[in-house]
């Protein structure tokens, strides 16, 4: 009887651990997740974009139509890969902690390539009607065609007496013919010249404001009988084309010829810093007022941050090296 009671006894032990688990091993606890919100927009218009997929480590979304994606992750290190048709890949890393993050991408649009706009070319017609041709735009200089031995049908431009010694030629259209050149990217241009040494570059338009950039001749590309080829960058976001000048600079008054004026798309390479900046000195508070900085406090709270005030050039962040960085 004794016996049978320790058997009993034991197989209530047994059922018991059995019950149990048998096993003083546990589960792990669960990690936290904190939330990434993502809106990607147009780093021109800053218009939101839809349907861009967004990518944090081995997730991935698509946004919907305010640009928004949402992601709930453990708190670590990522990297954050953002792609759309027609625009520039954005990769960046990001750090995530208890407090979440939230992004704003700007995705940089790629380059449309057209074929060239022509204003004035010894072998082609000008690609659009212009309405002002050969305009002195009130300088005083005198303008007529020529044929040259070496590159044919030309322009020959006299300095005027109404802006000193320079030498002007525009051509343009009244507001509701503008013409659309947000497809090109540079102005190329040949001039020959003795006398004459930099050249205004001077565009406006309806939607606006007006761009006057001045480069040296001497930055040219030298051609055969002393003429040379100038390329230089149409301003960033310019749309709606009405007038086109040159204006050339001399210390007394000369002649030039011009030939072969026109407007092409490359591709633009967006330029960044290949690395992080180097650590600032360490500086006491009344040492140093702190506008931007990756390392050192703002002074005062900035309300208003990167307002593009007309023809200023547009702001986008970066990061290298997890060091943030504005690129305008």
């Amino acid at each position: 009887m004794i016996e049978m009671l320790k058997i009993y006894f034991l197989a209530i032990c047994c059922a018991l651990m059995l019950g149990c688990g048998g096993s003083s091993e546990t589960d792990p606890e669960p990690q936290n997740a904190y939330q990434v919100a993502v809106t990607v927009v147009d780093a021109n218009s800053q218009l939101p974009l839809a349907d861009a997929q967004v990518s944090i480590a081995e997730q991935a979304q698509t946004s919907d139509q305010q640009g928004y994606s949402s992601f709930e992750l453990a708190a670590g290190s990522y990297s954050l890969s953002v792609s759309l048709a027609g625009y520039q890949t954005h990769q960046q890393s990001i750090e995530l902690g208890e407090q979440g993050l939230s992004l704003n991408i700007n995705l940089e649009a790629l380059p449309t390539v057209s074929g060239p706009l022509y204003v004035f070319h010894s072998d082609n017609d000008s690609s659009y009607n212009i309405e002002h041709w050969g305009d002195n735009w009130g300088s005083g200089s005198v303008i007529s065609d020529l044929d040259d031995a070496s590159m044919g049908r030309v322009v020959n431009i006299t300095s005027g007496t109404a802006w000193g010694n320079k030498a002007s030629i525009a051509w343009g259209n009244e507001p509701e013919n503008a013409v659309a050149i947000d497809a090109y990217t540079h102005l190329r241009f040949k001039i020959k010249a003795n006398s004459f040494t930099a050249v205004e570059v001077v565009l406006q338009g309806p939607s606006n404001p007006e761009s006057k950039v001045a480069y040296a001749l001497s930055s040219g590309t030298p051609l055969e009988d002393g003429w040379v080829e100038m390329e230089v960058p149409l301003p960033y976001g310019f749309s709606q084309l009405t007038w086109l000048g040159l204006i050339f600079d001399s210390t007394i008054s000369d002649s030039l010829l011009l030939t072969d004026i026109y407007m092409l798309s490359q591709e633009l390479v967006t330029s960044q810093p290949s690395s992080a900046a180097p650590q600032p000195p360490a500086l006491a508070d009344n040492e140093a007022v702190v506008i931007f900085s990756d390392s050192l406090s703002e002074d005062q709270y900035i309300s208003v941050w990167n307002s593009n005030w007309w023809n200023a050039p547009f702001y986008s962040p970066g990061v290298i090296d997890d060091n943030n960085y504005a690129r305008y």
